[in-house]
């Protein structure tokens, strides 16, 4: 529900307030755990061609090298004598015999082929059912991060983590005890200070060198712990000159405002109200600040003490045209709220000259 409401909040930028966030953190607050990559099983150990010599073909090449060591033992007795019969026979029985003991040794080891690759097989069907079960425990474990809030976004928060961290900034003292711009920031100052103690800060530097002050977050969050930083800043319609007269429209639709790119850019989160938001309505500004707290972190303990806090009125974004037709009905409504001189008086205080002369 809170994960629902930032991303409303952060996509209607038609009206205030306004909530800004860098790409990297809009992604990580949108990210999901990847896909588990489609199970493939691995090659299976190849079976040995080879095929042992049957025993019934060693039977009958004995018997055949038996048979012709005694046709040639006949032949050699009649025609060359006892002596050399012998010595063929003998040479017949020990061609046989290698060949016999050739075929026994290819037995062996084809043997010893099939049982290494029983063996093997029995590994390979054994590390598939492990694999498979992981495969199938990933699966279940992505399906139920899915459907379960809370451990989504704690899986949003680590990766989060690692943004907040790169953030680098200091409380520089000087700036701190300047005074707020208006009244509007004095009072939502008071209020986020009294709401949120000891997370809020001024005088916040960047550590950019050459940075204007005017880029600097005029009131800053800070979770120690996360390292959320969050810039509350106040927009103006716009900028009035008392001495001149002159009039400048300010944060209007299409603008720029001071040092919001740079805050995006080191992954700070801006919160921006109108002067209008933050003078009447401080604690409903606190609460938005605690619900998007709430929504980044997962801590609904802050946001739990605004449940009877009315919400904050939305205001619309406005043009520079709007801007400037705010600013001539603020100026002759300043001016029409004067007291005027009394023309009577003032013919009064002309008698005694008058008389006088």
């Amino acid at each position: 529900m809170a994960e629902s409401s930032l991303s409303k909040l952060s996509q209607q930028q038609h009206s205030y307030p306004l909530l800004l966030l860098s790409t990297a953190v809009a992604e990580a607050l949108q990210s999901v755990p990847p896909p588990v990559p489609t199970y493939r099983s691995s090659p299976a150990p190849e079976k040995t061609k080879l095929q042992p010599v049957p025993k019934a073909q060693l039977a009958i090449s004995a018997g055949a090298g038996l048979v012709v060591a005694l046709l040639l033992y006949a032949v050699l007795l009649q025609f060359l004598g006892d002596s050399i019969a012998l010595l063929g026979v003998a040479l017949a029985l020990g061609v046989s015999g290698t060949r016999l003991i050739q075929q026994f040794r290819y037995n062996r080891r084809v043997v010893a082929l099939q049982r290494q690759y029983e063996w093997q097989l029995a590994d390979y069907l054994q590390q598939e059912d492990q694999a498979r079960a992981e495969h199938r425990e990933q699966t279940q474990d992505r399906e139920a991060l899915l459907s379960d809030p809370r451990r989504l976004l704690a899986f949003r928060v680590g990766r989060l983590q690692p943004l907040f961290a790169e953030i680098q900034c200091l409380r520089a003292a000087r700036l701190a005890q300047t005074r707020p711009n208006d009244a509007a920031e004095s009072e939502l100052l008071a209020q986020l200070q009294q709401e949120f103690p000891d997370r809020i800060h001024r005088g916040i530097n960047l550590m950019i060198e050459g940075l204007a002050v005017e880029c600097l977050p005029k009131i800053a969050y800070i979770d120690p712990q996360l390292k959320l930083h969050i810039a509350v800043e106040i927009d103006r319609a716009f900028d009035f000159d008392p001495m001149t007269g002159a009039c400048e429209p300010r944060n209007f639709i299409g603008g720029t405002r001071n040092g919001e790119h740079i805050l995006l850019d080191q992954n700070w989160v801006v919160l921006r109200f109108t002067q209008e938001q933050a003078l009447n309505h401080p604690r409903s500004c606190a609460k938005t600040l605690a619900h998007t707290i709430a929504s980044v972190t997962g801590d609904k303990q802050l946001f739990a003490n605004f449940r009877t806090v009315p919400n904050l009125p939305v205001v619309p974004c406005w043009t520079a045209e709007q801007a400037m037709s705010m600013a001539r009905s603020t100026v002759m409504l300043d001016r029409d709220s004067r007291p005027r001189e009394d023309p009577n008086l003032r013919s009064r205080s002309d008698e005694p000259s008058r008389l006088r002369n």
